[in-house]
């Protein structure tokens, strides 16, 4: 139904497609003006390399094929498998000497920046390799960005007589904020510079008129960059001084969150330091005379990043530098302040729930040479704990491989993670993230008045996803799971996630559904709590808390993750389907009385088996910190 192979406009028109001159091709991405390509329409072949260019040539009507279709699906493969070892570039033996500051590898601070770009530039690269061998005496006319990549293959090329419109901000240059008035959401853009600013005046104010706290025991607890409300019964169940170190969010940023500060034994530490010291200028000076030395080594940088026996290099060798040089002074700060930071404070031990955020690399590595101990607590609930997923999850952070200690919620991780080899102890205390609702759902009212829509769209870190196949098919799929639930008469609420690169599906939902309710920010448990159908899209972090509320889960499989099959899947505590099957899945639970008991008995038993400590781990935890 969704198999898509070659898009060639509205028409569909395969045959008017092979009498196009493939003499002179035209590639393009979502960079270039429409009206740049008139001369071009009825006299070469254009090839499209993402869906905002494909969306926009079908729209109107212009013969194009798409750049997916060069490539295999082991090719797909091996460019996956690719960019987690171009990301590692930093631990090169040629290279890891001179990146070191203060015992820490600092190309290996931004890897997680790093590989987000690196994905949809190597499918790019890949596709235009295949395309000039292709056509070898072709002559080509590209898009600016793509037109860079063309010169390493062939000189016969001419860039686009359009405006480049590449963004060359970076993925954590802005942050994105969501906020809501009512039923409407918006959504606001704000730069990193500007937002930390704003962040430490606001900070600031707190810290002086509202939080007046000392430490009041000899050692703390270190808990970096946990979010204040979503970890509110680890806030304030500690008997111990807790010190919360947020570079990235803020600890407070509403009333619920200061309130929770405010009650909890934790302080917001203050620590700077004087950027202009001559010290420190000296070392940024000294580092970045290092870096220019590691980007002249020419024949290693040709040599390691290439693919398919081509090296990219040339072509991605400005956005590499640029993103070395600010990314590394940025860090050298960073290590600055959080050395200061462990100097001032007697830290009891340190509690992260990622190995990837540059603020938890670094605690990680100081407190470690510090020989403080270090904690890794599990973030992810229904995610990839089959044993194909275990590479994937070192790559994200969710492993640990520097910590010395790893808490897991229950039994499906601790499985994922034994007899792997690895040096950190692991205990099974449960998670403090759903302590909460553990709590409130004895309380709670239940309305049942709605179905919960709660998307995973397609990531750019997956070469698969960035496919117009997957982009398609996931639009296809919400659209359909919408006229389903207009079929049945019910009201729809769709909970979006935070991420800030995550696809806004408004427009789509609405043009099924007008007055469906689109939530973008805040808690998802109320939600949860008052639906009659918790429907998700692939894996997702709600279904564990939509069995913990007893409610039936539908998971709709949108695309192969090549991560294997969680354990929530197998176990058969939601049904798994795909969309042509979503509807009589959908029937059966809101018309089978008791085949929706016996789901919900199933997700029950579930939860038993992978969260122990049920309301009360967050004294498990804090149990275990002190005492380390």
């Amino acid at each position: 139904m969704f198999l898509l192979m070659i898009m060639i406009g509205k028409n569909g028109n395969k045959s008017l497609m092979e009498n196009i001159n493939s003499a002179n091709i035209v590639l393009l991405d979502s960079h270039f003006d429409l009206s740049s390509i008139d001369q071009f329409k009825s006299s070469a072949l254009i090839i499209t390399f993402d869906y905002e260019s494909h969306k926009l040539l079908e729209k109107n009507g212009i013969l194009h094929q798409i750049s997916d279709n060069f490539l295999t699906s082991a090719e797909l493969e091996e460019i996956q498998r690719q960019s987690y070892r171009f990301s590692r570039w930093y631990d090169e033996p040629m290279v890891s000497d001179l990146l070191q500051y203060e015992g820490i590898n600092l190309g290996k601070l931004y890897y997680v920046e790093f590989h987000y770009e690196l994905v949809p530039f190597l499918k790019k690269f890949a596709e235009i390799t295949k395309i000039v061998r292709m056509y070898p005496e072709s002559i080509f006319t590209a898009s600016p960005q793509l037109s860079d990549m063309v010169k390493t293959l062939t000189n016969k090329i001419t860039r686009l007589a359009v405006a480049d419109k590449r963004n060359s901000k970076s993925l954590y240059d802005s942050i994105k904020y969501n906020f809501q008035i009512g039923k409407y959401s918006f959504s606001l853009k704000i730069q990193k510079k500007t937002y930390q600013d704003i962040k430490n005046v606001i900070d600031g104010i707190i810290r002086n008129l509202f939080i007046r706290k000392q430490i009041n025991s000899d050692k703390s607890i270190l808990l970096v960059e946990f979010d204040t409300i979503k970890y509110k019964k680890l806030f304030q169940s500690s008997a111990e001084s807790i010190i919360s170190f947020c570079r990235r969010r803020p600890a407070i940023w509403n009333l619920q969150s200061l309130s929770i500060i405010r009650k909890s034994n934790c302080i917001i530490p203050k620590i700077t330091i004087d950027k202009k010291l001559a010290s420190i200028e000296q070392t940024k000076y000294e580092i970045k005379l290092k870096i220019d030395t590691l980007l002249q080594n020419q024949s290693f940088f040709e040599s390691f990043f290439q693919i398919f026996g081509v090296s990219f290099w040339d072509c991605m060798k400005q956005f590499f530098t640029n993103l070395c040089e600010k990314r590394i002074s940025e860090a050298i700060d960073e290590i600055l302040i959080t050395k200061k930071l462990l100097q001032t404070y007697k830290i009891k031990s340190v509690l992260l729930w990622s190995e990837n955020g540059l603020t938890e690399q670094i605690v990680l590595n100081l407190a470690n040479h510090m020989k403080i101990p270090t904690v890794l607590i599990q973030h992810g609930g229904v995610g990839f704990d089959s044993d194909e997923a275990y590479e994937y999850n070192i790559f994200a952070g969710i492993i640990p491989m520097k910590s010395n200690h790893f808490v897991v919620w229950g039994n499906p991780f601790a499985e994922h993670v034994k007899n792997r080899g690895i040096s950190s102890s692991i205990n099974i205390l449960g998670s403090p993230l759903y302590d909460e609702i553990f709590v409130r759902k004895s309380t709670m009212t239940l309305d049942d008045d709605f179905i919960l829509l709660t998307p995973t769209s397609p990531a750019q870190t997956f070469a698969y996803d960035i496919t117009v196949e997957t982009k398609q098919k996931y639009e296809l799929i919400i659209k359909e799971i919408c006229k389903i639930i207009l079929k049945f008469n019910k009201k729809l609420v769709v909970k979006l996630k935070p991420w800030q690169e995550e696809i806004d599906i408004t427009n789509v939902v609405k043009e099924i559904i007008p007055d469906a309710l689109i939530v973008k920010q805040g808690d998802i448990f109320t939600y949860i709590q008052n639906c009659e159908v918790l429907i998700a899209i692939d894996i997702s972090s709600t279904i564990l808390e939509a069995q913990i509320l007893e409610k039936p889960i539908i998971s709709v499989s949108q695309k192969n993750w090549h991560l294997g099959v969680p354990s929530v899947i197998k176990s058969n505590s939601c049904i798994s389907t795909n969309i042509s099957n979503f509807e009589q899945n959908l029937k059966k639970i809101l018309e089978d009385k008791d085949y929706k008991r016996e789901l919900i008995k199933n997700g029950n038993d579930y939860v038993k088996y992978s969260l122990v400590n049920p309301g009360n781990s967050s004294e498990k935890i804090l149990n275990f910190l002190s005492n380390l």
